[in-house]
């Protein structure tokens, strides 16, 4: 399955950007559910709470197996 994530365009780059301002924004820990509809409102583009959420934890992921050493500067 393609991530729609990593597509090259203007578009998922301001989404991106989005994603980032809105997890700033949105700290909430009290108010979670609201906290991701609130992320998913700010990305836009027809994204879905389940391929927001889904992102976030590849990212976590990613910063996980930078710190230990063994990220491989591939994007999946």
């Amino acid at each position: 399955m393609r991530n729609s994530w990593m597509t090259e365009s203007t578009l998922i780059a301001e989404q991106h950007k989005a994603f980032e301002n809105a997890l700033a924004i949105y700290t909430d820990k009290e108010m979670i559910e609201e906290r991701w509809h609130n992320i998913v409102a700010a990305v836009g583009g027809g994204k879905t709470l389940e391929e927001v959420k889904k992102h976030y934890e590849k990212l976590v992921e990613d910063l996980k197996l930078i710190e230990a050493g063994e990220f491989d500067n591939l994007i999946s």
